[in-house]
């Protein structure tokens, strides 16, 4: 994912396959952890599959900058859950 575009994602192929999403497609996700973001738009910028069957296929991996650019000043994020 180029990091000039931070609203792009790259998605596990089972998400893509559930949700009916490609490359290309503009998805809009709601945030229950974050009030201060109502809509989030993304850009599916890649699927990937994995090799390992351990490796969850229903992932949504995005730009960390997006968040924290997305939050009031008082809730910066300092680190990254899993």
């Amino acid at each position: 994912m180029g990091a000039r575009i931070r609203k792009g994602a790259i998605i596990g192929d089972m998400l893509a396959k559930k949700m009916h999403w490609k490359i290309g497609d503009k998805v809009t996700l709601q945030s229950n952890t974050y009030p201060e973001i109502t809509n989030w738009e993304f850009i599916i910028e890649g699927v990937y599959e994995p090799l390992a069957k351990s490796v969850d296929r229903a992932g949504f991996f995005f730009h960390y900058d997006y968040l924290n650019d997305s939050l009031p000043r008082a809730a910066k994020i300092k680190w990254v859950g899993w």
